[in-house]
């Protein structure tokens, strides 16, 4: 009986999980393991803490850096946090403060509510401790990239050489840094990273530009980013500035078209609170209250239902008395405002702000497709001459039924860098202010009702070569680029063995091309586009582009660019979807990693 008690006793050890726990470390409670179902091999260090109001918290770190915090309160535990503030090549150990140990500047903690996560490898070190309502960062060490010790006082991070008790350096961060949140990784681990951090506070920004009042404020990606909002108003009208703020860049900004507030919205700004009546954002409606532009300057055609303000317009959806539903575009030209309606809209179609962005107009509404009703929608984009034009389609939600516009036609299939999977050619009626969202074409539609007349592609027999933009429809006029295979033009005039041509739709690239270089109708189909796969380096992302082979003037390109073609000076040309042009130095460019 005896060796059958004893066979019982090692089998019933081996059905309970070992917990294996590193040198130093607490041993969780049942209740805690409980919450870490099957997870107790993974576990790298546990500390716990009595706290004054007698609760407890622990914190559980594991072998890939992520550190789960448990509360037990009246005899209950739960999950009270899950943050990942060191990655899995920490050799780390969590060390419990001793307030017998003096700090940099001679200091001690005043109790040992409070601990460090230590890489014994690095010295890298994060610091916590018990603010009196939760354990927060407090401090951290990285001797590879600051010899001394960072020691954060709330918002303030203060800068200690090794050996010396006064900081180098103090500086106010932003509100993720009082946190459990920050990963060590994106920490300002010298006085120069936590300067540029300090200059996108929003204490800091709300100071940037004397004379507006800041009313929204937004930080990203552990304050490294932060975007702003600003107003001010002069002679009754509303002036919007929005900018992007980054730690160690430039800050982005951009003026919105001025507004003329309603004499009743004016005296109501003085007596209610802005937020209440005006959002800048632009992530939602623009005005709040029924108060909205003067009548004056621009005529209403009905009640506001949403609205939204651009760089070069204001928009506002509009009803009238029997609910039918238009966009009412407004635009600002000189000291005048006027104002351009499109078609009515589908019955209780909507604007998508939120997702939609400056420059462009996302209207949704709901059609039923076999029984079912679903969401639909168009967006549209202001191109470069001013133009709204579709961009993209959805007829319902398969995906057979979406489709997106280029400026010169709409794009079936996806090419990087390539006019390839593009249709060349004209949407009829898909303008914005013409366009009958009901019937816009679907997928299938498209091949029957494109105009493709006025379009051509470059089309040299060998794609090695390039095909001159003339100046003059001669061979020996200067010439404004040599442009690959593929590149889409404009057909403005034919003039025997030539045609005038446009690329792009900024006016920038106008000249003559040999027509019998250029492919048209249905034969542009057959011709691969021969773009070189070439990628901006990233110190020139952001740098101004160069509106001609001059390079005097300059401009800025968003999103995908192409490179088109070539021109003297060791240029290339370069045409976005949208249809805006530039010229940059070959020397901006590689082929990338991929």
């Amino acid at each position: 009986m005896k060796r059958l008690a004893a066979i019982l006793a090692v089998l019933l050890l081996l059905c309970v999980p070992v917990l294996s726990v590193a040198s130093g470390t607490e041993t969780p409670p049942p209740e805690v393991l409980a919450l870490k179902p099957g997870q107790a091999h993974d576990l790298r260090g546990y500390i716990s803490f009595t706290l004054p109001d007698g609760a407890v918290e622990s914190f559980w770190l594991d072998y890939g850096g992520f550190m789960d915090g448990f509360r037990c309160e009246n005899g209950e535990w739960s999950v009270q946090s899950q943050v990942s503030p060191v990655d899995g090549t920490w050799d780390a150990q969590l060390v419990r403060h001793d307030p017998t140990v003096l700090h940099a500047n001679g200091s001690q903690y005043q109790d040992a509510l409070g601990f460090d996560i230590l890489c014994r490898k690095t010295g890298n070190r994060l610091s916590y401790h018990y603010n009196g309502k939760a354990f927060v960062l407090c401090g951290w060490e990285n001797p590879s990239a600051y010899a001394g010790t960072v020691m954060l006082n709330g918002l303030t991070a203060n800068y200690y050489p090794t050996g010396a008790n006064q900081p180098e350096g103090s500086y106010r961060l932003g509100v993720f840094t009082d946190t459990l949140l920050m990963s060590f990784e994106d920490l300002p681990f010298t006085p120069a990273e936590a300067a540029s951090m300090a200059a996108i506070t929003e204490a800091a920004v709300a100071e940037a530009y004397p004379g507006y009042t800041l009313h929204w404020y937004e930080s990203f990606n552990a304050n490294a980013e932060a975007y702003a909002c600003y107003s001010r108003i002069e002679n009754g009208l509303l002036y919007v500035k929005r900018v992007s703020f980054y730690k160690e860049k430039q800050p982005f900004e951009v003026d919105l078209m001025p507004v003329p507030l309603a004499p009743e919205l004016l005296e109501k700004l003085e007596t209610e609170p802005f937020d209440q009546l005006l959002n800048l954002s632009g992530q939602s409606a623009l005005f709040c209250t029924d108060a909205t532009v003067d009548p004056a300057c621009i005529a209403v055609e009905g009640r506001i239902v949403d609205s939204d303000l651009q760089q070069k317009a204001l928009l506002l959806l509009v009803e009238d008395a029997q609910g039918t539903r238009r966009l009412q575009v407004v635009s600002r030209v000189g000291e005048s405002y006027t104002a351009k309606s499109t078609q009515p809209l589908p019955d209780g179609a909507w604007l998508d702000v939120f997702h939609a962005g400056d420059g462009n107009v996302l209207i949704e509404w709901m059609e039923e497709h076999d029984g079912q009703p679903e969401e639909c929608y168009a967006s549209y984009s202001q191109l470069p001459d001013g133009t709204w034009q579709l961009e993209c389609v959805a007829h319902g939600g398969q995906e057979d039924a979406i489709y997106s516009l280029c400026f010169c036609g709409p794009r079936l299939e996806y090419s990087l860098c390539s006019s390839d999977g593009i249709l060349m050619g004209t949407i009829p009626d898909s303008g914005l202010f013409s366009a009958d969202l009901w019937a816009l074409p679907t997928v299938d539609q498209l091949a029957v009702r494109l105009d493709r007349s006025g379009w051509a592609k470059v089309n040299n027999p060998d794609p090695a070569d390039r095909l001159h933009l003339r100046t003059q429809p001669t061979q020996t006029a200067d010439s404004l680029g040599r442009f690959y295979n593929g590149t889409p033009v404009r057909v403005l005039e034919e003039k025997g063995e030539w045609c005038r041509v446009e690329i792009g739709l900024d006016g920038r690239l106008t000249g003559w091309m040999m027509k019998q270089y250029l492919a048209f109708g249905e034969s542009m189909d057959a011709v691969a586009c021969a773009f070189p796969q070439q990628v901006l380096r990233d110190r020139y992302d952001g740098q101004k582009l160069y509106t001609s082979k001059a390079m005097e003037a300059q401009t800025t390109l968003d999103g995908e660019m192409w490179v088109v073609g070539i021109a003297e000076g060791d240029l290339y040309v370069l045409l976005t979807p949208d249809g805006g042009t530039a010229y940059a130095p070959i020397a901006w460019f590689f082929e990338g990693n991929g």
